[in-house]
């Protein structure tokens, strides 16, 4: 299959299932062992926490692993302690040759003629998995289907999977991959485990860079895992829209207020606008907000701020310059309306050099 229908798939780096270096995330690997290993693991598993951590590979990772070794007294008999699979066994070949009849990913479908994938995870590609949790399993055997992701689900299809949910066969385990469980259905998350991974800390980010020879300039490598904010694949996204010049630029503005130059807006404005460079509009957008919310938690924090929370030098010295424009409830209405704009934005195409100047005209109409 061609790599441009990998959905999941970051550009020039190994797709979750062929993906054997996992880091930062013992503890849930632990958990998803000593689940097994009990002999009374539970069925379905809510894989939550922020995109690019390395949900999706320890899903997989959890999948090779009893796909290969079936039961505990395998495990034992083998002397693993771990959740260690053989990742040159068959069955672990099988699963990235996307050919292993146990398996089944849930995802959002491709359109061979329009090019492109679903904006949902319809009803239909959850009836296949119903299909799939029907038929027969080797001897104690798994059915495992992964979920990737739950919220790409709509209303008919959530329903349709949690019928499968409910009462499933023997030996089928459901994996599934959320960064907002919180919108997922009650009723889904109440026949789960959660097992919610954490935030990525900067070492074992700085570790996945150099074990895929991601190269950086040094003196950049904090801010940029700064703006990271422990996800690695956000990491690459800032080094890969040059993001932090981008950061930078965002940074120079908001230091003008409460009087912002209007060329130097519309000089952004035009740069993030054009239909090449989306991608760090987007990153534009997302950055914002961030920035926002976190001058919201800095003023909220008051004389603790600089203890509770890690901030790099520079957005210290902005926030203590910002802090004396703006009130808690004037920054609050600006956050929660500037995210709906940008989805409405995003929805409908609209011009986006005119949103960054709206957004940079509506903070100085709140300045003090």
């Amino acid at each position: 299959m061609s790599e441009t229908l990998e959905i999941d798939k970051l550009e020039n780096f190994p797709h979750p299932r062929d993906n054997e270096n996992l880091c930062g995330l013992a503890s849930a690997e632990r958990a998803l062992f000593d689940g097994f290993m009990s002999e009374k693991m539970h069925h379905a598993w809510i894989i939550s926490g922020q995109k690019g951590i390395g949900k999706a590979t320890l899903a997989y990772k959890f999948a090779q692993f009893i796909l290969e070794f079936k039961t505990p007294d395998n495990v034992r008999a083998a002397g693993i302690t771990g959740l260690e699979p053989n990742y040159n066994a068959i069955s672990a070949q099988q699963v990235r040759a996307r050919s292993h009849p146990s398996l089944f990913v849930l995802t959002r479908a491709y359109n061979d003629k329009t090019k492109k994938f679903g904006q949902n995870i319809n009803i239909e590609n959850v009836r296949k998995a119903e299909r799939f949790i029907n038929k027969t399993v080797e001897k104690d055997g798994w059915r495992v289907i992964i979920i990737d992701s739950a919220d790409d689900l709509n209303i008919s299809s959530a329903n349709a999977l949690l019928k499968s949910l409910e009462e499933p066969p023997k030996n089928t385990v459901f994996l599934i991959i959320s960064s907002l469980p919180a919108k997922l259905l009650p009723t889904i998350r109440s026949r789960c485990r959660m097992l919610k991974l954490p935030d990525l800390d900067e070492q074992t980010i700085a570790q996945l860079l150099q074990a895929h020879h991601v190269e950086m300039n040094a003196d950049e490598q904090p801010i940029i895992l700064f703006l990271g904010q422990g996800s690695f694949a956000r990491v690459l996204e800032v080094i890969d829209v040059e993001g932090l010049e981008i950061y930078k630029k965002m940074v120079a503005l908001l230091y003008q207020l409460p009087r912002i130059s209007r060329d130097d807006i519309h000089k952004l404005g035009s740069e993030l606008a054009l239909k090449a460079v989306e991608s760090k509009y987007v990153f534009f957008t997302e950055q914002y907000l961030a920035i926002l919310s976190r001058l919201i938690k800095f003023i909220s924090l008051g004389s603790e701020a600089d203890k509770h929370m890690p901030l790099p030098n520079v957005e210290i010295k902005l926030f203590n310059h910002l802090k004396a424009h703006f009130t808690l409830d004037a920054l609050f209405s600006l956050w929660e309306s500037s995210e709906q704009k940008f989805r409405i934005n995003a929805a409908f195409n609209m011009d986006k050099k005119q949103s960054i100047i709206t957004e940079f005209l509506n903070l100085e109409k709140l300045a003090k």
